[in-house]
């Protein structure tokens, strides 16, 4: 005798197992590549070579102080993306006002990995008035991203003099969290 099955039962396990491909972040046919995993407070911040925005080298030998912010600053017009970014960017450049002086470099680099945004984002540099910030251009691979294991959430990362990573915010920044831990690495 064959079990009778409800169509309510069979609809059920249709969407666990949807659910379930969902959460894994797996369509159900393909394999998906494994993030880096971030690099920890505590840990040597690794040394990267790459271009400005106006297409100069760039050395970030993996010592400090740093304020290294990955964003996505070329995000769609009205995304959370580009939000989040704009209000991290106001907080960096505010960081290298205050602390610049005392030698903190403060670098954003767009985790953006198509080259072609580069011109977008030389212009944000002047429409969100970066001025001394690094911003660094968007490249294939997103190796610089990739190497600090950033993921499509704004990262950043405060490297200390000695070229530990002193301390990681995930998510849109902000100067009353970041203020205090800058000012403890430049003094």
């Amino acid at each position: 005798m064959k079990p009778i099955s409800h169509p309510l039962r069979r609809t059920a396990a249709g969407v666990l197992a949807s659910v379930g491909l969902i959460a894994s972040g797996c369509s159900g046919g393909e394999e998906q590549p494994e993030p880096s995993a971030p690099i920890a407070v505590g840990a040597a911040a690794p040394a990267w070579s790459g271009e400005d925005v106006r297409g100069h080298r760039v050395d970030l030998p993996g010592r400090g102080p740093v304020l290294l912010a990955f964003l996505h600053p070329t995000a769609e017009s009205g995304s959370a993306r580009l939000a989040a970014a704009r209000s991290s960017a106001v907080v960096v450049r505010s960081m290298a006002t205050q602390y610049g002086g005392r030698g903190l470099r403060a670098v954003i680099a767009d985790a953006a990995e198509h080259a072609g945004y580069r011109e977008d984002l030389l212009n944000l540099s002047y429409d969100w008035h970066l001025d001394g910030v690094l911003l660094l251009a968007p490249e294939p691979g997103a190796s610089a991203a990739d190497s600090y294991g950033a993921g499509p959430e704004p990262s950043t990362y405060l490297i200390g003099p000695d070229g530990t990573v002193r301390q990681r915010w995930v998510g849109t920044l902000s100067a009353q969290a970041v203020g205090p831990a800058v000012r403890q690495v430049v003094t």
